[in-house]
């Protein structure tokens, strides 16, 4: 029952048209399922225990976990404590005196990147997804047909 709720969660407070490339999904791997199950075997003569019965079986069921990891699995986030103000530290540099220097800087003033939709400081690869209205760890791209961000998990 969890992972019924991850995946009902994961629509939660979206429009209903973001759930619809997931239905999409859905319906096309139903069709693959009934096409293959009740119209190829019974057609061609292969029994529930055959070697073809059994690797589409496995494949699929790969498949649909895959996807369902896809779907529920939370790309990552900025941890609370990167807060602070533009011109200043996260809040973990000056609690507990960190040494860490991201990579990645401003080009015209070399500060640390910083969200002001978020207000935090923004780690390395993290971007801001307007989908999911936060940012995103190692952000690769936000895919419509999971209804979620590639990114750190």
């Amino acid at each position: 029952q969890s992972s019924e709720v991850d995946f009902l969660r994961s629509f939660h407070g979206k429009p209903l048209t973001s759930a619809l490339p997931v239905l999409s999904v859905g319906t096309i791997m139903g069709t693959l399922y009934v096409s293959f199950v009740w119209v190829y075997m019974p057609a061609v003569g292969l029994g529930a225990l055959s070697l073809p019965s059994l690797v589409f079986h496995a494949v699929f069921c790969c498949s649909i976990s895959s996807y369902h990891a896809g779907v529920i699995t939370d790309p990552g986030a900025i941890p609370d404590d990167w807060r602070g103000e533009p011109d200043g530290r996260p809040q973990f540099m000056l609690e507990k005196g960190g040494s860490f220097l991201p990579s990645e800087r401003k080009r015209t003033t070399g500060t640390w990147r910083f969200c002001s939709k978020e207000r935090k400081f923004k780690p390395d690869r993290a971007h801001f997804c307007r989908a999911l209205n936060r940012n995103v760890l190692r952000m690769d791209h936000y895919c419509p047909w999971l209804n979620n961000c590639i990114g750190y998990y």
